[in-house]
C-alpha cells in the first residue's frame, strides 16, 4: 500500500510522462512523486536505477543500501521527489516497494534516424547495430557499435566471462536490447549517446549468414595497401608491439596494424592472429609457429 498523503500536501505526480514534462525550474521545487514502474536497468555496483511505466523511462537517485534486491524485471514503487538532472527531470528516490519480479516492457524499435532524438533518454529501446570493439574503463568493459554509421558504447555490467563474452561478439550483427543514454553538457544540451545494457542476454546475434570458411591470410603490407571491403574478411599474423585499453598493435609482416580486442594482458612480444572486417580487427587466439 501507498504511504499516506499528509492533509493539505501537494497530490504526488503518478506518471513519469509529467515528471519529464515538467521544466527544470519545476522540478527543482522537489513536487512529490508515487510511481509504479518497472526496472529496466541496474548496475549491482550501484544503488541508482533506471525505470519504466509502460509509457516513458526515468533515471531513479535511490540511496546506497536500498533496493540491492531489485534487477531487470523488477516491479517497483517509487515514492521520493522531483530533481532537475543534468539533462531531464529524475526522480529523487526517498523509498521503493518491491511489488515482485516480471520482466520489462516490449522494447521501442528505432533506428539510426531516431538515435539523437532528446526525448529517446532513458527510454527501453530495441536497435540492430555492429559490435565494432571494446574499452576497458575504470576496471569495466565497454563495448562499442556502429549503427548505420554512428559509433556508441554500451556499459554492460561485467562478469569473469565478460572478455569471452564480449570477443564472441565482435563484428557480428546484432540486435540490442537497452536504455538510452544520454551525454550532455552544462546547458543541458545533447552531445552524445550511450546504452545501458543489463547483460549480454540483451544483446542478441542476428541470423549468421552462410558459412565463408576461414579468411585467407593477409600480410599486413598487402592489407595496408588493398581495397578491401566492409563485407571482406581478413586474417593476419603478427607480434604485439603495444597495448591499449580497447586493442593492441600488431607488427606484421611489412607494417604494423592496430587489432580492437576484447583481451587483457598479452606481454609484449606474443605472436597473435586476428581476423575481423579490415577496418575494426579483433584478436581470436594467439599464434606460434610450428616446432
Amino acid at each position: 500500500m501507498a504511504r499516506q498523503i499528509a492533509r493539505g500536501a501537494e497530490p504526488p505526480l503518478t506518471s513519469i510522462i509529467s515528471i519529464r514534462a515538467l521544466t527544470a525550474e519545476q522540478a527543482a521545487k522537489r513536487l512529490p512523486v508515487l510511481v509504479d514502474a518497472t526496472v529496466t536497468f541496474r548496475n549491482s555496483r550501484q544503488s541508482n536505477l533506471i525505470a519504466n511505466d509502460g509509457r516513458e523511462g526515468i533515471y531513479v537517485a535511490v540511496p546506497e543500501g536500498m533496493g540491492a534486491e531489485l534487477k531487470l524485471g523488477s516491479r517497483i514503487r517509487i515514492e521520493g521527489v522531483t530533481q532537475p538532472g543534468g539533462f531531464l527531470p529524475i526522480i529523487e528516490c526517498r523509498h521503493i516497494t518491491h511489488l515482485g519480479d516480471g520482466v520489462p516492457p516490449p522494447p521501442k524499435r528505432i533506428d539510426a534516424a531516431e538515435l539523437f532524438s532528446p526525448s529517446l533518454d532513458c527510454q527501453w529501446v530495441e536497435v540492430a547495430a555492429v559490435m565494432t570493439g571494446v574499452v576497458w574503463h575504470d576496471n569495466s568493459l565497454v563495448i562499442t557499435a556502429e549503427i548505420s554509421g554512428w559509433t556508441v558504447r554500451l556499459l554492460v555490467p561485467t562478469g569473469e566471462d565478460a572478455v569471452q563474452k564480449a570477443s564472441q561478439l565482435m563484428q557480428r550483427p546484432v540486435t540490442i536490447r537497452g536504455v538510452v543514454g544520454s551525454v550532455f553538457n552544462s546547458q543541458r544540451q545533447l552531445a552524445g549517446r550511450h546504452f545501458f545494457v543489463a547483460s549480454f542476454d540483451q544483446i542478441v546475434p542476428s541470423e549468421a549468414p552462410a558459412p565463408e570458411g576461414e579468411p585467407r591470410l593477409t600480410p599486413v603490407n598487402e592489407l595496408l595497401r588493398s581495397d578491401s571491403n566492409s563485407s571482406t574478411r581478413v586474417r593476419v599474423r603478427g607480434v604485439v608491439t603495444h597495448t591499449t585499453d580497447d586493442g593492441l598493435y600488431m607488427r606484421g609482416e611489412g607494417g604494423s596494424i592496430f587489432v580492437h580486442a576484447a583481451v587483457k594482458g598479452l606481454a609484449l612480444g606474443t605472436r597473435v592472429e586476428a581476423e575481423a572486417l579490415p577496418q575494426s580487427l579483433r584478436f581470436v587466439r594467439s599464434y606460434a609457429p610450428p616446432g
